[in-house]
């Protein structure tokens, strides 16, 4: 099943890729070859007469650093609806909106991470997948996830962000803490730590800009110098580092 809501019309979606091709400068050429479509039928498509596939849209929303919701029809953001999932599925550092229900497909914690790493409006987001892989890791397909990811050229996304979290549950595990969350922490660190063993990561060729503020080229240049050890590796431009995983963490699991 698509992670897109594409019950937006047709017209109105082709001209929102219109707008953000010639706002960022890419020739009708340019983003055919992208999509592996003709420069003939891209056209179409942007004048209303044809549809762009789920696959196409994942491969713009990456290419523009947009989120979902660009192309959402419901007045609704999918960035509220996907935050609402997150926090029923265990991440209560994030509030959840009383009048936004969570679509089924959201309600699947594959789902949910999978849109989190694609489509998140804002580094939070990413940093409560934290206690969202703690409390389902026994629910997780990490293999099917990273070949999802695979597909659209993301799945570093899903490594780095693995990465962080085991980082930030070995820092956790050093403390003192109750024994059912160390048993939780423990599981979840293993597992992760065993995936990332046995996986076989594709070299870093360019670089991946998760946050979605970071726009322009000085922006970008400012972000790269500034990031992390553990982004450069994996070959993510983000802000976001180990502590803030940590301190998702403690938001979840500390008593209030």
């Amino acid at each position: 099943m698509s992670p897109f809501p594409l019950n937006k019309t047709r017209l109105d979606i082709s001209r929102k890729v219109r707008r953000l091709r010639t706002e960022r400068g890419f020739t009708q050429t340019e983003l055919a070859q992208m999509l592996e479509l003709s420069q003939s039928r891209l056209s179409e498509i942007e004048q209303g007469k044809g549809s762009f596939t789920a696959e196409q849209l994942l491969i713009i929303v990456k290419l523009f650093n947009v989120p979902l919701g660009y192309f959402a029809a419901s007045a609704v953001s999918v960035g509220d609806e996907l935050q609402n999932s997150l926090a029923q599925l265990g991440s209560t550092n994030l509030a959840e909106s009383t009048d936004v229900l969570p679509s089924d497909r959201l309600r699947e914690v594959m789902a949910a991470v999978r849109e989190t790493l694609v489509t998140a409006d804002s580094p939070r987001q990413i940093t409560t997948l934290g206690p969202v892989l703690v409390n389902h890791i026994d629910n997780l397909s990490l293999w099917k996830l990273r070949a999802q990811l695979a597909e659209v050229g993301l799945e570093r996304r899903l490594g780095w962000t693995l990465h962080s979290i085991l980082e930030a549950l070995k820092t956790e595990l050093e403390r003192e803490l109750p024994r059912s969350v160390k048993q939780r922490y423990r599981k979840a660190a293993t597992a992760i730590d065993a995936f990332l063993g046995a996986s076989v990561w594709p070299l870093v060729l360019g670089h991946d800009v998760l946050d979605k503020d970071i726009r322009s080229e000085p922006a970008t240049r400012t972000a790269l110098a500034e990031r992390s050890q553990l982004a450069e590796r994996w070959g993510l431009v983000t802000r976001l580092k180990t502590a803030d995983f940590v301190d998702a963490l403690k938001d979840a699991y500390e008593p209030r």
